[in-house]
């Protein structure tokens, strides 16, 4: 599996951060607590990075940078990919975020597993899910995605007075988007692949 993220800033890491410590004190165990912090513009079976990097490297470097803001957090009931109660901190969509997405997605789509695609494809009751996860190898392309910072799934109903603390109202938080990075998915293993920057992006 590989995923192409947006990573946080510092402020943003540090909030998810406290978050994932206070649930891992009553969820020691729940899926994603290990992760590390990113939201996920795609995710799926695709070949290896060396054939496609150098193709997203020349359309991303035509992707203005711009900022994504984080307000609020939220939960989303029956995680298809856990059965739990998934929190979240969420990115107030924007034109922008969606364009970096399918971007990332358009260029990568001829590199995906498409035995996999098709096969996976049957797990998603969303028809839209679907019907990414066939087009680009991966679910949630779309107006149909929710971007978002994920703390953790959890084995409890949504509405569970154990998840106040993870939902508490947080100062907003501007995160300004300059790059994506590339990872390795096996299990809860994240290997960082590389990172490529976008048209704007500081230089080093």
């Amino acid at each position: 599996m590989i995923g192409l993220f947006i990573d946080p800033t510092p402020a943003l890491e540090l909030l998810v951060r406290e978050r994932k410590a206070s649930a891992a004190t009553r969820w020691p165990d729940a899926t994603y607590l290990s992760h590390p912090i990113h939201a996920t513009l795609v995710a799926g079976a695709f070949a290896e990075p060396e054939e496609w990097t150098s193709a997203l490297t020349t359309r991303l470097a035509t992707v203005p940078a711009f900022a994504i803001a984080c307000c609020t957090s939220s939960v989303f009931a029956g995680d298809p990919a856990t059965g739990g109660s998934t929190v979240v901190i969420d990115i107030v969509p924007s034109d922008e975020l969606s364009a970096l997405q399918l971007v990332v997605a358009q260029t990568i789509a001829p590199y995906r597993d498409r035995a996999t695609a098709e096969s996976l494809a049957f797990q998603y009751q969303d028809s839209r899910a679907s019907h990414s996860m066939r087009a680009f190898g991966s679910p949630w392309i779309g107006a149909h995605w929710r971007p978002h910072f994920t703390i953790g799934s959890f084995a409890t109903g949504a509405d569970a007075p154990e998840l106040r603390a993870l939902l508490a109202p947080f100062s907003p938080v501007s995160v300004p988007v300059h790059a994506v990075s590339v990872w390795r998915i096996t299990g809860d293993q994240h290997e960082p692949l590389a990172t490529i920057a976008l048209d704007g992006a500081p230089r080093a």
